[in-house]
């Protein structure tokens, strides 16, 4: 019987070198891009590194279902990519209302319109449900309603240069923090509590996670942080005499 070498099966032979030129035809609920070759092969596009320069990211926050996009291959067996250039626009613009959309992993769908993120979830019930023969009824939302804010966040906090301290969502495939103005999807309590955390933390942390929730009573925050060579943690009384109103 002859022998065969497993690397020349066909889903294991390495693409062609270059670029390839495939078409974004859906979502990932991650935030990575499921798009298809010209010989049917599914490829996932993963999102641009921390590094990445501005080209790069807009290019990958434009691949939206319907664009036709070069890609560059990272792994050839895991079908995945990272998007070069778009060749043809999506007939979805990405919606600009993050700066730090495409470098930030606090929301993986924050540049989607509105309308395609509810098509693209839709459909992805829809197919959880559909061997079980359940038909699924959502509401469209109202294009003009503001969408939700969140309400629930775990932020991170990272000592930077200076001693200073950043705080925030740390940026896909990454631990780094993400640094941002602002952020449009918390609710606008927890975004003011950024800055002053950041401000508390400074003195002393080195690395650590804040559970932020904001209800009808105000905000609970549990901080789990690791303090700096030589620093000590203030007390609970001591962050609470400090903090907003």
């Amino acid at each position: 019987m002859a022998q065969h070498d497993r690397r020349d099966r066909p889903g294991r032979r390495p693409p062609p070198p270059g670029d390839l030129v495939v078409e974004v035809v859906g979502l990932g609920g991650l935030g990575d891009v499921v798009a298809r070759g010209s010989d049917g092969a599914v490829w996932y596009l993963q999102g641009p590194p921390p590094d990445a320069g501005e080209a790069e990211v807009a290019a990958w926050l434009a691949a939206l279902p319907g664009a036709r996009v070069a890609v560059r291959p990272l792994d050839a067996r895991k079908r995945r990519a990272a998007v070069g250039q778009v060749r043809a626009a999506s007939p979805w613009p990405p919606q600009g209302d993050c700066a730090a959309a495409g470098r930030c992993g606090g929301c993986a769908w924050r540049h989607v319109p509105a309308e395609l993120a509810h098509r693209e979830k839709r459909a992805r019930i829809e197919r959880l449900f559909a061997p079980y023969g359940v038909e699924v009824a959502l509401q469209t939302p109202d294009p003009g309603e503001p969408g939700a804010r969140r309400r629930r966040a775990r932020l991170h906090a990272r000592q930077i240069a200076g001693g200073l301290v950043e705080v925030g969502f740390c940026g896909r495939r990454s631990d780094a923090v993400v640094s941002a103005p602002s952020c449009p999807a918390l609710t606008d309590g927890l975004d003011a509590l950024r800055g002053w955390l950041a401000d508390a933390l400074s003195p002393w942390c080195l690395r650590g996670e804040v559970h932020a929730v904001e209800g009808d009573e105000g905000v609970v925050l549990a901080i789990d942080a690791r303090p700096a060579h030589g620093r000590s943690p203030p007390t609970a009384d001591g962050l609470l005499a400090a903090a907003p109103a």
